[in-house]
């Protein structure tokens, strides 16, 4: 969902919203199977916003991860933490929080903030409305092993025809077999990037999600997941859960 929002808006203090991670074993702050048996070389988190929670479970299971967003600012964000520059985000209770879900304790957040760190080989721009989201040479040819996609393609689509369409362009960044994972809100026509900032998203409910996935992927292969809002978010117009969705890209 980062896609249109940047890193001002978050150290306005609304954007990165608690209640977005605080529910016990929520996909955002741990994004994994439940038999861990998906990993490999390549994860690619596609709009990443200025935002690192969504990888901070994957890059524990893939030798490399890159960041992708279409903002420059964004990018530059990511790379400020990335390098241990000042001024930066601070990451550090979203990564003890990780650690915690992960049955880790808190107190070796500096681990994993360095194995994130070691593992984001570059963060690069992405278009997702293009049919080449990214740079022919910016990844193996064979394409990535696993997409992670949180809140991003609903909340940079203005319909569902565009949505769907952009399932597909994303899908054209995976190798045969590979997997996505998939994770939105239902039925969310808004959420606040900010002080009295409103960014519209495309409403969407499971059907629609799911043919929209049947084009370019497989059927599931774990089944979808949700998570009501607890306590109710200020931060989005979201009356329904969350869900999440692990998919297989066609051979």
């Amino acid at each position: 969902m980062f896609g249109h929002c940047t890193c001002e808006h978050i150290k306005s203090g609304s954007t990165l919203n608690q209640s977005r991670v605080d529910t016990p074993g929520h996909p955002l702050a741990a994004p994994r199977t439940t038999d861990n048996k998906i990993g490999g070389d390549l994860l690619i988190d596609v709009g990443s916003g200025p935002t690192l929670y969504q990888v901070l479970s994957g890059c524990e299971v893939f030798s490399k991860v890159l960041l992708t967003d279409f903002l420059e600012v964004n990018r530059q964000e990511l790379k400020k933490w990335l390098k241990g520059e000042g001024g930066s985000l601070d990451w550090t209770p979203y990564i003890q929080y990780v650690c915690k879900l992960e049955g880790r304790s808190p107190s070796e957040w500096k681990e994993k903030a360095a194995r994130l760190r070691e593992v984001v080989s570059d963060v690069l721009p992405i278009d997702v409305h293009r049919a080449q989201p990214m740079a022919s040479d910016a990844l193996p040819s064979e394409g990535a092993d696993c997409l992670v996609s949180c809140f991003c393609l609903e909340s940079v689509s203005p319909d569902l025809d565009t949505f769907t369409k952009a399932l597909g362009h994303i899908g054209t960044l995976l190798r045969s077999e590979g997997h996505l994972l998939l994770i939105g809100a239902l039925q969310e026509s808004y959420y606040f990037g900010g002080p009295g900032v409103k960014i519209p998203v495309v409403p969407l409910n499971e059907a629609q999600v799911c043919a929209a996935l049947q084009d370019y992927y497989c059927t599931i292969t774990i089944p979808q997941c949700h998570w009501p809002l607890q306590p109710p978010s200020t931060f989005t117009h979201s009356p329904y859960s969350y869900w999440a969705m692990w998919v297989k890209c066609l051979a």
